[in-house]
C-alpha cells in the first residue's frame, strides 16, 4: 500500500481523538455505563463477586465471570472495563478512555473496509467523515451505552470477507466468522449485520454461481472453507450458548417479546415501523437527536448529503461498469440493516443506529466517488475537461466535514453549559459527592432507576444503594415493594434517593410515602441535588 494514503487515516485519528477525548467526564455517566461495564468491572478489578444478570455466570480458577450483562448484550464491555480500571483506576475517564480507544480501532477498520471495497480515496473519505460525525463522536464516548464494539467488529468483519474474496487466505473468511460469532455475543442486533451482508452478497453474485460449485473461482474446497468458518463463528458465540444452556434468557427475551416488545412496540406493524426507522436514519445521519448533551446541533445538509449520495452510487452502477458491485453493495447493505431494525424485542431506539452509522457514512463516501465518476462520465462524453467532477466533489466533502465539526463543537458548549440533561445529567456526580460525605454504614435505598449502579461503580463499592423500587412496572410498585423498604425504615440512618418528579422514571414517590406513613415513619428532606443549570434533580431522604 501506498503510504501517502495512510495520511488521511492519521489524520482522522488525530481529530477524532481531538473532539472526543475533550471534557471526557461530560455527560453525567450513564446508568447503562454502569450496569453494562463499569459496575462489573469495578468489582473484577477489586476482587469482589460480580452481580451476574440471572445469576448465570462461569466459574473458571475459583471465580465466576459474567457472560452476559442482558439477555441480548454480552459482557465484553466488561472485561474491557475491568482491563481499563486496572490501568487507569476506577473512573468515568478511565471507562470512556477505553471506548474512545475503540474508536480510533473502529476508524482503522473502516479504512481497511473501505478500501478493499471502493479504493484508498474512497477510505480516505470514510475516516475523516466519521471521525468528525458528531454522532459517532458522542457516541463512542459513551460507547458501553451503545456498546459501540459492534462497529468495531462489523467493519473488521467486513474488511475480513473482502481480504478473502479479493483472493487472500481462508484464515481471513475464518477470522471474520469468528468476529461476526463474538458480535452476535456482545448484541444480538449485531445479526442486522450479519443478515444485510449474507443478503446483499449472495443478491449481487447469484448470477456468477450459477453452474459453479464454489463460491470464488480459484475455491477448490468450497465446503470445507464454509464448515471451518461455521465452526468459527460458533466459536465466537459459545459465551451465548453457555449462557443460553444455563438460563435460557435470549431466548425467553426473544419468543416473549415477538409479537410486542417489553416496551411496547408492535412487531406486526412493519410498516409504521419502518418508516421510523427510516425517519430516525434520518435524523441520527445528521445529528440532531441528541438532546441529552444539552441542546440539537444538527448538521443542516447532510440529510441531503445521505440522499445524493446514494443516488450517486445507484446512478454510477447504470453508467458505468467501474465499482459496480461495491456501489450496489453498500446501499442495499444499508437499507437492509434498516430495514431489519424494524423488529426489536426492546423499542425503536436511537442508539441502535449506533452499528449501522459507520455504514451509513461510508455510503456517504462511496456515493461522492460515485458522482466523480458520473460527472466524469458526462464530461467525456462531450468533450470536456474531467476535473469539474473532483472539484464538485471536493467542494461538498468540505461543506459536510466543516459543518460536522462545527457541530460537534457545538454540542460540546452545550454540555459545558448544561453538562447534560435527563438521564445523562452532571448531577449524578454531586450526589455521589454528597453520599459519600456521609457517615459511613448508612444503609441507602435507591427508589428509582439510574442511581444505584452508577453510585456503587463511582465510589468503588464504599455505597451500595439497594434498587428497592422493583422493575416490574414503570407504572406502579409490586406487591413486595413496602417489604423491601421495611428493612430500610428499621434504621434511623437510612437514607433514601429519589429524582425529583419531573424526572422520575419508575413511579415510586407517593408509594414511599404511604408506606413510611404504615410504618409511622416521619420522613425529611435531607439534600437536593441540582443539575448544573440550577434545576433540582435528586433528592436525599431521611425518616426517623
Amino acid at each position: 500500500m501506498n503510504t501517502r494514503f495512510v495520511i488521511p487515516l492519521l489524520i482522522a485519528i488525530v481529530i477524532y481523538s481531538g473532539l472526543a477525548f475533550y471534557q471526557l467526564h461530560l455527560p453525567g455517566m450513564h446508568h447503562d455505563e454502569a450496569q453494562e461495564a463499569g459496575l462489573m468491572g469495578m468489582q473484577l478489578r477489586h476482587g469482589l463477586p460480580p452481580v451476574l444478570f440471572r445469576d448465570t455466570g462461569i466459574t473458571v480458577a475459583g471465580r465466576t465471570w459474567p457472560l452476559m450483562v442482558q439477555d441480548y448484550i454480552g459482557s465484553f464491555n466488561v472485561y474491557l472495563a475491568w482491563l481499563a480500571f486496572a490501568i487507569g483506576g476506577v473512573s468515568v475517564e478511565s471507562l470512556r478512555a477505553m471506548t474512545i480507544l475503540t474508536g480510533i480501532l473502529t476508524l482503522i477498520m473502516a479504512f481497511g473496509a473501505a478500501r478493499r471495497l471502493a479504493g484508498p480515496k474512497t477510505a480516505g473519505l470514510t475516516v475523516l467523515l466519521l471521525a468528525a460525525h458528531p454522532t459517532q463522536v458522542f457516541w463512542t464516548r459513551q460507547g458501553v451505552y451503545v456498546t459501540s464494539y459492534t462497529q468495531t467488529l462489523a467493519l473488521a468483519a467486513l474488511w475480513l470477507m473482502l481480504r478473502w474474496w479479493q483472493g487472500e487466505k481462508a484464515w481471513n473468511l475464518w477470522l471474520a466468522a469468528f468476529l461476526m460469532g463474538v458480535g452476535l455475543w456482545g448484541k444480538l442486533l449485531f445479526i442486522w449485520f450479519m443478515g444485510g451482508v449474507l443478503i446483499t452478497w449472495t443478491f449481487l453474485n447469484l448470477p456468477r454461481w450459477f453452474g459453479r460449485t464454489s463460491l470464488r473461482p480459484d475455491d477448490k474446497t468450497p465446503f470445507l472453507t464454509i464448515l471451518i468458518a461455521m465452526l468459527c463463528g460458533l466459536a465466537g458465540l459459545t459465551p451465548l450458548i453457555v449462557y443460553n444452556l444455563k438460563s435460557g434468557g435470549t431466548l425467553e427475551n426473544i419468543f416473549g417479546n415477538f409479537d410486542q416488545s417489553y416496551y411496547g412496540v408492535d412487531n406486526s406493524n412493519v410498516g409504521d415501523n419502518f418508516a421510523e426507522r427510516i425517519r430516525q436514519a434520518q435524523l441520527v445521519f445528521e445529528s440532531g437527536h441528541m438532546w441529552e448533551l444539552g441542546g440539537q446541533h444538527p448538521n443542516p445538509v447532510a440529510r441531503e448529503w445521505l440522499f445524493l449520495a446514494a443516488g450517486g452510487c445507484l446512478l454510477a452502477a447504470v453508467l458505468t461498469q467501474e465499482k459496480r458491485g461495491a456501489r450496489l453493495f453498500i446501499v442495499l447493505l444499508v437499507v437492509l440493516m434498516v430495514a431489519q431494525s424494524s423488529f426489536t424485542s426492546t423499542a425503536l431506539w436511537y442508539t441502535h443506529f449506533a452499528l449501522i452509522l459507520p455504514f451509513m457514512v461510508l455510503l456517504g463516501a462511496v456515493g461522492a466517488m460515485s458522482w466523480v465518476s458520473v460527472i466524469e462520465h458526462v464530461m467525456v462524453k462531450i468533450g470536456h475537461r474531467i476535473w469539474a467532477g473532483r472539484f464538485i466533489a471536493a467542494v461538498l466533502v468540505l461543506v459536510v466535514f466543516t459543518l460536522d465539526c462545527l457541530s460537534t463543537w457545538e454540542y460540546h458548549q452545550s454540555l459545558k453549559t448544561t453538562g447534560g440533561l435527563g438521564t445523562h445529567s452532571s448531577a449524578i456526580y454531586r450526589l455521589v459527592d454528597v453520599m459519600t460525605a456521609l457517615p459511613p454504614h448508612h444503609p441507602v435505598a435507591a427508589l428509582d432507576w439510574g442511581i444505584g449502579p452508577v453510585t456503587e461503580t463511582l465510589t468503588e463499592a464504599q455505597i451500595v444503594p439497594n434498587e428497592v423500587f422493583g422493575y416490574a412496572s414503570m407504572v406502579e410498585p409490586d406487591s413486595g415493594f413496602a417489604a423491601r423498604l421495611a428493612p430500610f425504615f428499621a434504621l434511623d440512618e437510612s437514607i433514601y434517593v429519589l429524582h425529583t418528579p419531573p424526572y422520575t422514571i419508575f413511579q415510586r414517590r407517593e408509594a414511599f410515602f404511604h408506606a413510611a406513613q404504615d410504618a409511622n415513619r416521619e420522613l425529611k428532606l435531607l439534600d437536593t441535588i441540582e443539575t448544573q443549570t440550577g434545576d433540582p434533580y435528586f433528592e436525599i431522604w431521611g425518616s426517623k
